[in-house]
């Protein structure tokens, strides 16, 4: 067997754009005659700033969009792209717009285990189809236990300042 093609993908698991980009990507690969890839996530924040326990949806797109008009315009058309790929974004039961600080250490955790695009595909589906708080600890060691990389440090892990993406300790662990 050939060595496997690795695609790094640094990618923010609350970038709409970052879903419809994989739905993208995994159409392309199951089109193609090369089988053996392998996807690594790699941590992105689109929002390094935001406040540990995330930020009210509709205040968030509002000043990154400039006003409710900019924000309901560009989400339109990030809708629209979601259909043309098969994702029925339901933008309407997202109500926090959470720091991703965490669910990319999740992700760090999942590489070990080799379910980082299980792990993200859930991310993303919690997130944008279910409107569940992704930044949310419990919602993250629930993720963790489906996915059985879930230990008695993971809850520690998750909520502790180790690994912080600005840091180079983060790059590095997956």
């Amino acid at each position: 067997m050939h060595e496997a093609i690795v695609i790094d993908i640094y990618s923010d698991t609350i970038c709409p754009w970052c879903y419809i980009g994989l739905a993208k990507l995994k159409a392309a690969i199951n089109e193609s005659a090369i089988k053996n890839i392998k996807l690594i996530w790699r941590p992105f924040q689109l929002n390094p700033n935001m406040p540990l326990l995330g930020m009210e949806r509709q205040k968030y797109l509002e000043e990154k969009f400039g006003g409710k008009k900019n924000a309901d315009s560009n989400y339109s058309i990030i809708y629209e792209k979601g259909l043309e790929n098969n994702i029925h974004f339901q933008f309407e039961k997202i109500k926090i717009t959470p720091n991703s600080l965490a669910s990319h250490k999740l992700l760090a955790l999942a590489y070990k285990f080799n379910k980082q695009t299980e792990v993200v595909e859930t991310l993303f589906y919690n997130y944008f189809i279910e409107g569940i708080d992704i930044g949310n600890l419990d919602v993250l060691i629930r993720i963790a236990k489906l996915y059985k990389i879930n230990d008695k440090n993971t809850l520690k892990y998750l909520s502790s300042d180790e690994d912080q993406i600005g840091r180079a300790s983060c790059r590095e662990r997956v």
